[in-house]
């Protein structure tokens, strides 16, 4: 059983790469159950091809090598894990502090919101925080809920999530009236929309998984998703090339097919790679590191250390910038991947898994 598990995976991954490389779509293999859920998404909506080989790739570097510091020893990072820029402010997840750290947007570490532990306004773990004008979301990763929070870090509410054994992809996103997080796999679905709104009530799910709970390589049905303030949203399954684009009544308008070397070597062995860019348990490489949707309608992904600005309609995306991030020299040993971005007044505010700051890049 386990070898035809294996075999399913190394089959699908196959099949995304021939699917990349030849630019055509292929018809639904009634055999593969994962690859009749992909063939069905494929349906939906137009198809729109974007090779990232063809984009120039412009060089950019950080504004400064050390932003995160403050006049108090206490407050540090840690292990930054996600971002979100509201009111002129940075606020960060941080995994080893069990806080949210505050930080002005030249670097100024100035406060540091909640302690470890399980209860309100309590952490285990957090590993994504977004916000909306009147609510912060952060995903409470080891406690398994979203603590909903006012804009002065009241604690209101949580929202139950799924408790996954690594904590890859999104797991919240919010404008100010729809809340998205993960859905519970038992569920059959990924995503599951809500009003950002008290009471916080589910609107719908959404999203199948293209592995079947219990199978192998579940990291297939790892996600990522971003939603910008018109409503507008965009999901990726982390190990997929394609990027299925939503309107603000939620129709599915438009899916993205990257092709180039980087979707090609999603199907290669993986070898000596661990933290963001693969699940070596599963067996699974990752394309989408960082996800991001502007309220411009433009599209932000980001891959390894490249991240690209996508420019479209609901009939065409293109390339409209490729930014190479580099690190601080001396980080450069250790190969750090973007972990997660946010773009705010010109500027790329970057999390590279494994450096402890947040770094500025203008552009």
């Amino acid at each position: 059983m386990m070898n035809q598990r294996v075999k399913l995976g190394v089959f699908f991954l196959t099949l995304t790469f021939l699917t990349a490389c030849t630019g055509k779509r292929i018809g639904p293999i009634k055999t593969v159950f994962s690859n009749q859920v992909i063939d069905s998404l494929l349906k939906r909506s137009e198809l729109s091809l974007i090779d990232l080989d063809k984009a120039f790739r412009k060089e950019v570097f950080p504004l400064d090598n050390d932003r995160q510091r403050s006049n108090d020893n206490r407050l540090f990072l840690g292990d930054p894990t996600s971002l979100t820029v509201l009111r002129d402010s940075i606020y960060i997840t941080d995994r080893v502090n069990n806080a949210i750290m505050v930080s002005t947007l030249d670097g100024q570490l100035v406060r540091r919101i909640g302690r470890s532990g399980r209860a309100p306004g309590e952490y285990l773990e957090p590993v994504s925080i977004t916000g909306n004008d009147k609510y912060f979301f952060i995903h409470d990763f080891k406690n398994a809920r979203i603590q909903i929070l006012d804009s002065w870090f009241n604690y209101q509410i949580s929202h139950p999530v799924f408790l996954l054994p690594f904590p890859f992809g999104s797991s919240v996103a919010a404008n100010d009236q729809t809340l998205i997080v993960r859905s519970h796999q038992r569920t059959g679905t990924l995503i599951s929309i809500l009003s950002a709104q008290p009471p916080f009530q589910e609107i719908r799910s959404e999203f199948p998984l293209v592995i079947p709970l219990g199978e192998q390589p579940s990291a297939l049905n790892f996600v990522r998703f971003a939603i910008n303030q018109q409503g507008e949203y965009c999901v990726g399954y982390v190990g997929l090339p394609y990027l299925f684009v939503h309107d603000r009544d939620g129709h599915h308008v438009i899916t993205i097919q990257f092709l180039g070397k980087e979707v090609a070597s999603l199907t290669e062995p993986i070898s000596g790679i661990s933290g963001t860019g693969a699940s070596s348990r599963n067996s699974v490489k990752y394309f989408f590191y960082a996800l991001r949707m502007l309220d411009d309608s433009r599209i932000v992904i980001a891959h390894k250390t490249d991240v690209f600005f996508l420019k479209g309609d609901n009939k065409k995306y293109g390339i409209e910038l490729r930014l190479k991030l580099n690190p601080p020299e001396k980080f450069s040993d250790l190969k750090p991947a973007i972990r997660d971005l946010a773009y705010y007044q010109g500027m790329l505010f970057v999390i590279f898994d494994p450096i402890p700051d947040v770094l500025c890049y203008k552009l």
